[in-house]
């Protein structure tokens, strides 16, 4: 499977799977790098050439969403099992506390406390924050924040395809980092922003939840997103998406 069709080669598709993976990358020297994949990140991967080489080249990929679980089942024809990006993040919390790591969240604009009061709910160590309103230059800063933290994991909240953008810069800046990005789960963690309720989510229509609740800022992501989604699988079902 070629062009944009890779990365269904690259998606994690097993919970079991990824969280060994975790487990044991987190715990031993080199970088690593672990981002989600759901409908909105393939519409940005087949559109945005400096994401979809990060993603193809640096990171771990997991996929995310009723979604890209159903074009995994038609393209890969494979069973699978369900899970999300947000309940994974919360097991890998229980699993860094476990492990005594301490953990450093950017991203999100939070009052410290807010996240403590998470953090210590969980048994959950939090090194350090930092928003994830800051500019290009602030960079440096952001990471000598991180340093000095002695943070062993970097969990990465700012959106797709900002995040995994500053993950790849923050490796220039840091020696090894191991950094998971998140998107708004800490905005759900926090309760700033509620989640569907769990039969949305086991049904596929947590989207249309989230629609509901914030109209302005996601209608562009499903209105226009799903069918974009859904014509771009199609496309490399039957062989005509182009390789890039």
């Amino acid at each position: 499977m070629s062009g944009n069709g890779y990365i269904f080669n690259k998606l994690i598709f097993n919970e079991d799977d990824l969280f060994s993976l975790v487990h044991k990358s987190v715990q031993q020297p080199g970088s690593f790098l672990l981002t989600y994949f759901n409908q909105f990140c393939f519409n940005v991967y087949i559109k945005d050439k400096k994401y979809k080489d990060i993603i193809d080249k640096f990171f771990y990929v997991y996929k995310d969403g009723f979604g890209i679980y159903c074009a995994f089942k038609l393209l890969k024809k494979q069973k699978l099992n369900k899970f999300n990006a947000s309940d994974l993040n919360l097991k890998l919390l229980q699993l860094f506390s476990r492990l005594n790591l301490k953990i450093f969240v950017v991203g999100g604009n939070f009052q410290q406390a807010q996240l403590n009061e998470n953090f210590i709910s969980l048994g959950a160590n939090l090194a350090g924050y930092e928003n994830g309103f800051f500019e290009t230059n602030e960079l440096g800063s952001v990471a000598e924040h991180i340093k000095k933290s002695g943070a062993d994991v970097i969990f990465l909240g700012m959106g797709v395809p900002l995040q995994e953008k500053v993950a790849l810069e923050l490796t220039k800046y840091l020696k090894n980092p191991k950094i998971i990005c998140v998107g708004n789960f800490f905005e759900f963690l926090t309760g700033n922003i509620k989640r569907a309720p769990q039969y949305l989510r086991n049904s596929g229509f947590e989207w249309v939840y989230r629609l509901s609740k914030e109209p302005k800022r996601l209608w562009k992501r499903y209105i226009i997103g799903i069918p974009l989604f859904v014509y771009h699988i199609l496309k490399i079902k039957f062989g005509k998406e182009h390789t890039q």
